[in-house]
């Protein structure tokens, strides 16, 4: 297998080659005979545009996507090789961060410009209850006094509140600040930890200052980013500040593989079910691996169990087989609440071939660092992260941009260099082998007539394939009508779930406001109709896939009759024309740019459900909410007066 930095290399090395056959053919353009430098044109112009659509991606973009608790930064240390994330019991990724290869470990971590938080808390100020606006809501939450215990829930004495406004003036600026943290190669166990305690400052949910950063980027000696793989730490699923959740969300939309990590023997929740249905709907679930963490807890206590009942433990190859099944059965279950019916089978299919790595940073941890293992998950992998690694790195040279980038660059120079070789050798051979020039163009002369006749029947013929793809259609019409309104009868079950929700969390501050945000809406509803969505889309494409069917049986014939005529005029070799190959090379092209306009289409339709409540029905709410706070101010008063 070709590691990703090979195949990069590659793709780099292939692309340095069509440019200098680009630059050869463009130098070769101004050839008039038989119009060959004209052909040479237009075939460096089809490789410029080629290299052009195919650029080599920087990086590959590795997404570590789970819930808290699911051991994600102990996980990405040790899928790195080196402690860069704190671990913690609090939620430790509260910023996006992205891991990068470098000679030196060095953090950048930069913090929202002065206008953005500006504009942040303007929302704050007209809403506190306001989704955008929640980590302003959480930086002022750190001005007020906390009540602290210890473990055994003893009070302890309140630690000093931090001063906001110092730090606001310090950490927010116009061009957004940039702190650099730098820890040398080979730095002691006492550095390394003074690094990562100075980190945590800005990463961790427990410190104000995360609130106010926007990004941070991690560069560090590790051999996957050598690769050229870019590893990005996400806040956790699930998590119960929203704005880190929409975090997650943004940067897995543009990233070529998901690390999904769910901790062994954990419940599989509604925030990984319908992660997994947003993976489906989009078109990368297989851009996917499940990561099931932190199994050497589940088989401690498999080994516990065993001696207190006085047994032998199950072998861990058997636990691992037996979690497998309940893990596959919760991924099939994903769909179980959607529609059953034939619109679910390919979605069915692709989860079904997710794969499901098992691992334990705690003994891939102890392993290399030469410490005693109660067990081993493999022999020459205790904790299988090396498997993992494996995997990652198979996934991105066959599944990713960069494996797309290098299959697109080899099929479209082979085409279009093999386009220019059939056309010169036909007129090269023309050249030597054409002895009476005018009784050539006499043939011609008559072929173009014939030809011409049969070029008029073929476009009758397609006229009435064309006729009947719209009489189709509008059937299909009729059809839709039936479908949509069924659509719109699946989604109302997640609007009355929701609405349902909404009423029993502010039933008692209904007045006061708190209500009616679109939170989380869209996905749900996204995530129940999008098979039927794509059930339709399906249909339209099918019935565009029947009419390039019969287009291209009059297209070969077409091309019969061209074969024909030619023998009749006794042609031969000498005036070679292969309008067969034209025509199939030409309908192979237009298929191809159809099949991209349609997948494009089909793309812009689905991420329509992302974004489905307009700014003019969040206005009507937000009108609405304003009207009910009114009405209870107005209410107030005359009672306030009766009172006294």
């Amino acid at each position: 297998m070709k590691t990703p930095k090979q195949l990069r290399a590659e793709i780099q090395t292939l692309t340095t080659h069509l440019s200098q056959v680009q630059e050869g053919l463009l130098g070769r353009s101004g050839i008039k005979v038989a119009r060959i430098g004209k052909e040479c044109k237009r075939t460096a112009d089809a490789l410029g545009v080629l290299l052009k659509s195919q650029q080599v991606p920087d990086t590959y973009k590795v997404a570590v996507v789970g819930r808290f608790k699911a051991g994600k930064s102990f996980f990405v240390n040790e899928l790195l090789g080196i402690r860069l994330s704190s671990e913690g019991t609090l939620p430790e990724t509260a910023a996006v961060t992205t891991f990068r290869h470098g000679t030196e470990v060095r953090a950048s971590i930069r913090f929202l410009r002065a206008q953005t938080w500006h504009e942040l808390k303007q929302l704050y100020a007209q809403d506190e209850r306001n989704v955008d606006a929640q980590r302003v809501r959480n930086w002022f939450d750190f001005s007020k006094p906390k009540k602290p215990k210890d473990k055994d829930g003893v009070p302890l004495p309140p630690a000093p509140l931090p001063d906001l406004t110092a730090l606001e003036r310090e950490f927010v600026t116009e061009q957004g600040k940039v702190v650099t943290l730098h820890l040398a190669v080979g730095a002691s166990k006492k550095t390394t930890i003074e690094f990562q305690r100075v980190l945590k400052e800005y990463t961790s949910s427990g410190s104000p200052l995360h609130c106010l950063v926007d990004s941070i980027e991690l560069q560090a000696p590790s051999e996957i980013l050598a690769q050229g793989v870019e590893l990005i730490d996400t806040p956790g699923l699930g998590d119960t500040e929203r704005f880190r959740v929409t975090l997650t969300e943004q940067t897995v939309a543009g990233v070529d593989a998901v690390l999904f990590l769910t901790k062994s023997g954990a419940a599989y929740d509604q925030s990984e079910k319908e992660f997994l249905l947003s993976l489906l709907r989009k078109g990368t679930v297989r851009q996917l691996i499940v990561v099931i963490t932190q199994f050497d807890e589940t088989y401690a206590k498999v080994i516990k169990e065993a001696a207190d009942d006085d047994e032998e433990p199950t072998p861990i190859v058997y636990c691992i087989a037996r979690e497998r099944l309940r893990i596959e059965a919760a991924i099939a279950d994903t769909l179980k609440d959607l529609t059953q019916d034939e619109s679910l089978q390919r979605y069915q299919e692709q989860l079904g071939e997710v794969p499901i790595v098992f691992t334990s940073a705690r003994l891939h941890r102890d392993a290399n660092e030469n410490r005693s293992l109660p067990f081993q998950m493999h022999p020459q992998d205790p904790g299988g992260v090396r498997d993992l690694h494996r995997r990652l790195l198979t996934l991105l040279s066959n599944e990713s941009r960069l494996a797309q980038t290098a299959e697109n660059l080899v099929h479209g120079a082979r085409t279009i260099l093999l386009d220019l070789q059939s056309l010169m050798q036909a007129r090269l051979h023309a050249l030597n082998n054409t002895p009476n020039k005018e009784v050539a163009e006499q043939k011609l002369l008559t072929f173009r007539q014939e030809f011409g006749q049969a070029g008029q029947r073929f476009a009758g013929a397609v006229e009435q394939q064309v006729q009947l793809l719209s009489t189709r259609l509008s059937e299909q019409t009729q059809r839709d009508a039936t479908m949509l309104e069924f659509i719109g009868v699946l989604a109302e079950q997640p609007l009355r779930d929701f609405e349902s929700s909404d009423m029993g969390r502010h039933w008692r501050t209904r007045r006061s406001g708190y209500w009616g945000y679109m939170t989380g809406l869209q996905g749900q509803v996204a995530n129940q109709v999008f098979p039927k969505v794509q059930q339709l889309l399906t249909e339209h494409t099918n019935l565009f896939g029947q009419y390039a069917a019969q287009f291209e049986a009059q297209l070969t014939k077409l091309a019969n009759e061209s074969e024909h005529i030619t023998a009749q005029l006794d042609m031969g070799a000498g005036v070679p024309l292969d309008v067969t190959g034209r025509l199939q090379t030409s309908l192979k092209r237009t298929f191809e740019r159809a099949q991209e306009k349609m997948a494009a289409e089909e793309l812009k339709v689905l991420q329509l459900l992302e974004d489905f409540v307009n700014d003019a029905v969040s206005e009507q709410i937000t009108d609405c909410r304003c009207a009910v706070v009114e009405r209870r101010f107005c209410w107030s008063k005359p009672l306030a007066a009766a009172c006294g």
